[in-house]
């Protein structure tokens, strides 16, 4: 994602990054004076620590919105909340897809669906 010229990076790339300047610079003091941040939340990131703040992930260059989970029952993601159960589908009308991830996540199938 862009914005102007300033490229969004993903965590992954940023706990790459820290982790080679490290390797590189040999300290965390030293990675933080070339990050110009904390040591520990630089160090913290390259264990593996998600920043979830919307203006800790701006300052350091990461997209404000996180992926959002997939809807447990629907296989979706939702925009705002999960809306009410809609009826189910037969599995006969259900594609690949939809088959797999109601087999996956052992969702229950009743009598008139299966027929």
């Amino acid at each position: 994602m862009t914005k102007g010229n300033k490229r969004h990076i993903t965590d992954e790339e940023l706990k790459t990054a820290i982790l080679e300047a490290k390797r590189e610079l040999g300290t965390w003091e030293k990675v933080a004076e070339r990050f110009g941040k904390n040591k520990g939340t630089l160090r913290a990131i390259a264990n593996g620590m998600i920043l979830k703040t919307p203006s800790l992930r701006m300052e350091y260059g990461l997209d404000v919105f996180a992926p959002a989970p997939v809807c447990p029952i629907h296989g979706v993601v939702h925009i705002g909340k999960c809306p009410k159960k809609k009826k189910e589908k037969m599995i006969r009308e259900m594609t690949k897809q939809e088959l797999v991830f109601a087999l996956e996540n052992r969702m229950e199938f009743e009598r008139e669906m299966i027929e």
